[in-house]
């Protein structure tokens, strides 16, 4: 790509030297396929190329009064001139110099004496990439302004984009805080491993899924109609919700593995924990026509975090639901029992589901073995629900067990610590 297929007019340079030699040996070099303004002073320099915005500046190092370096500092802190991309002229070759050069915002350097090619290279260069970058905008712009509805709703999902980054960087937060730790370092390094794994292989569709579609309406924006588009931001919308449920249960099972989950134990009536959760489960239930039976009668009360708690009924009803075929069936119910002469309140949750072989119910608990499994109608998920709901109710001081047979059903039984 080079100028005249990025713009009809020549592209302007501003080249700041305090040796007239130099600058009319690069004005030899450059005044027949640029625009020159010529500055031999930093604050000349500075001066000019707010008042001219150049496309590009020869910026010389060594300056008396005000250096090279002091010139590209007041520049990139200006809103007006930061975008201008700066060459320094040099005769230092020093690597600390070049460094610093690039750490104020340098794009490149050319050594003194000068060679022509080499300059005219550079130039070239980073002059292509500025036009780029400026013909981009442009586009952009324009695509921007031909529909306000789209705007809003391009708006919506980069909020809702931005806020999935700062989890998955809270997740990153969590896993590095893992990784330092010095305590059971084999075991935090196997769930590092694993963690990523599912990070990588679960979160990599779902996204790979918004891009598209965002890609598609970006390229054929003028192509769709209102309800083709307002189709496609619904898809988008649902899409981005799934993947923030993703990212909330890799949260929550990271912080349970931290131990930063804050528990506050009380004894609390297990109905209306289980009425609140599945309030929220129904729309989930009904689209695949699946009676939940909520046997749990009210005033069973148990110990246990009312968040921790809500969190377990809601996994093991959403697997029962998601593992049963279409006009299945959810059955809840609770009992209190006694364990090694202690009382505790069981619950248990059964489906008319798939089942699982024996194999399947071996590797259920296990970090290790952990696989998102498909559900009747194609369902995703993380495959830590059920080692989330193992995690919580042992820190409660209960445990979960599961019966299981293929092709006739499961169910999942949490014992929860109850008051004499």
């Amino acid at each position: 790509m080079d100028n005249s297929s990025q713009n009809t007019k020549k592209n302007t340079i501003l080249v700041v030297d305090d040796q007239p030699q130099n600058i009319r040996l690069i004005g030899t070099l450059l005044r027949e396929h640029y625009n020159l303004l010529i500055a031999d002073n930093g604050p000349k320099a500075i001066e000019t190329a707010r008042g001219k915005t150049p496309d590009l500046i020869l910026l010389d190092i060594m300056m008396p009064d005000m250096s090279g370096f002091e010139v590209c500092e007041i520049l990139k802190s200006d809103e007006q001139t930061r975008e201008i991309p700066i060459i320094f002229l040099t005769a230092k070759t020093e690597t600390e110099d070049i460094l610093k050069a690039f750490e104020i915002g340098g794009v490149d350097y050319v050594t003194k004496p000068f060679n022509a090619l080499e300059v005219m290279a550079r130039i070239k260069t980073h002059l292509d990439l500025k036009n780029s970058k400026d013909l981009i905008k442009e586009q952009n712009a324009e695509l921007l302004q031909k529909n306000e509805q789209i705007t809003k709703a391009y708006k919506d999902l980069e909020t809702q984009s931005q806020h999935l980054n700062k989890l998955y960087l809270q997740l990153i937060q969590n896993e590095t805080f893992l990784r330092n730790s010095n305590e059971e370092l084999k075991k935090l390094n196997e769930m590092k491993d694993k963690f990523f794994s599912i990070v990588s292989h679960d979160l990599k569709s779902p996204f790979a899924g918004i891009l598209t579609m965002t890609d598609i309406i970006n390229h054929h924006l003028d192509e769709f109609s209102k309800d083709e588009l307002a189709d496609m931001l619904r898809s988008l919308n649902n899409s981005a919700q799934q993947t923030y449920k993703f990212l909330e249960d890799l949260l929550e099972w990271s912080r349970s593995q931290m131990g930063r989950l804050q528990m506050n134990i009380t004894n609390e009536d297990l109905a209306s924990i289980i009425g609140g959760t599945l309030l929220t489960l129904n729309q989930q239930a009904e689209l695949k026509n699946i009676t939940i039976e909520n046997n749990v009668p009210v005033s069973t009360y148990a110990l246990f975090d009312n968040n921790m708690m809500a969190t377990i009924v809601r996994n093991l009803v959403s697997n029962a639901i998601k593992f049963t075929h279409k006009g299945g069936k959810v059955t809840l119910n609770a009992e209190k029992v006694s364990i090694d002469g202690k009382p505790f309140v069981r619950l248990s949750v059964s489906d008319t589901g798939v089942g699982m072989d024996e194999a399947k119910i071996l590797q259920l608990f296990s970090l290790e073995k952990v696989q998102s499994t498909p559900g009747t109608e194609k369902e995703k998920g993380t495959g830590l629900g059920i080692v989330i709901c193992r995690d919580f109710i042992e820190k409660m001081g209960g445990k979960i067990a599961v019966e299981s047979k293929l092709n006739e059903g499961t169910t999942f039984f949490v014992d929860i610590p109850a008051e004499d």
